[in-house]
């Protein structure tokens, strides 16, 4: 892996240097608020509550985060969301002899807002990435692309719509290699790449922003696994195809992570998944470039780097 190379990712502004204005850096502080007009996102302390039922092969995962905080800044106190499922198979024999439903819980902090009071703080980490490049303090190439994921209580959820930070966008596979999502899925299939035991995961969002127009909120366009033990653990990618106006280079932006045996996390090994997923790439005559995008803060796993996949 090359860690020195000049290539920019694209044409809008310098990420560098930036992690006292990083996103979850400026929500350090527990029922802060992060904007400059006293509106979220927050971070707010509650509890996480995992529950999981049996249905066939499979064991329905529902996920709640509950927090009076929340209820304080945005009227409601709980946020549901639908998690997917999970085979029977990766759960651990406690719960499946008998199937049984049960619900795991403990206390947590989460950061939560309206996707478009999100869209707005990562323009601003955008621009103050760009602020560095402009006196000459840049150190990496600029990528202009989504730089966290986030889970929401509703499907397609739009820009007034409460949104939680739960991941820093980690890889990315330039427009030189000629793919969409859905290839690099295939191609690492053959890789092998693929699921031990198949569930249906849970849906992330990225917001898209092109210049001052409106934050665009978009799914992964796929889910690429990797199964690793059994009872299984797995690397999964959630990968996102880019529109050209919002990342000049980069075609396809990912979120690389570490899932727990029950979904549950942490930790989710951001930075390991990262290098696994890239790693799989430089193993098979493709390069890669590492950067430094400032996008970890506030998670133990991830480092703030970008892997950046180009042909070789």
């Amino acid at each position: 892996m090359d860690d020195t190379d000049p290539t920019r990712f694209g044409r809008r502004g310098f990420l560098a240097s930036i992690a006292s204005s990083g996103l979850l850096a400026g929500l350090a502080g527990v029922g802060s608020a992060a904007s400059d007009d006293g509106a979220g996102p927050v971070t707010v302390s509650g509890r996480r509550i995992h529950k999981y039922r049996p249905d066939g092969d499979y064991f329905e995962h529902e996920q709640r985060f509950v927090s009076s905080e929340l209820r304080d800044r945005y009227g409601k106190a709980t946020l549901v969301y639908d998690e997917g499922t999970i085979h029977r198979r990766a759960v651990p024999d406690e719960y499946t002899d008998p199937d049984r439903a049960f619900t795991l819980n403990y206390r947590d902090t989460a950061v939560i807002g309206r996707f478009r009071e999100f869209g707005r703080l990562e323009t601003k980490q955008r621009d103050a990435g760009s602020a560095d490049a402009a006196v000459g303090t840049a150190s990496i190439p600029d990528y202009t692309g989504p730089l966290y994921v986030y889970n929401s209580d509703v499907d397609n959820p739009q820009e007034e719509d409460l949104g939680e930070a739960t991941g820093p966008i980690n890889v990315g596979w330039n427009r030189d290699l000629d793919r969409d999502a859905a290839s690099i899925n295939s191609q690492m299939e053959s890789w092998g790449w693929t699921s031990l035991y198949a569930g249906s995961p849970g849906d992330r969002y990225v917001i898209m922003d092109e210049d001052a127009s409106l934050p665009y909120v978009t799914k992964q366009d796929e889910h690429i696994v990797k199964g690793l033990s059994t009872p299984t653990t797995q690397y999964h990618v959630r990968a996102y195809d880019l529109p050209q106006y919002e990342e000049e280079n980069i075609a396809v932006a990912g979120q690389a992570h570490k899932d727990p045996v029950l979904h549950d996390g942490p930790p989710w090994n951001f930075a390991e998944a990262r290098e696994a997923a890239s790693s799989a790439w430089d193993d098979n005559g493709y390069s890669t470039v590492l950067h430094y995008v400032e996008n970890g803060d506030g998670y133990d796993t991830s480092d703030g780097s970008f892997d950046q996949v180009r042909a070789g």
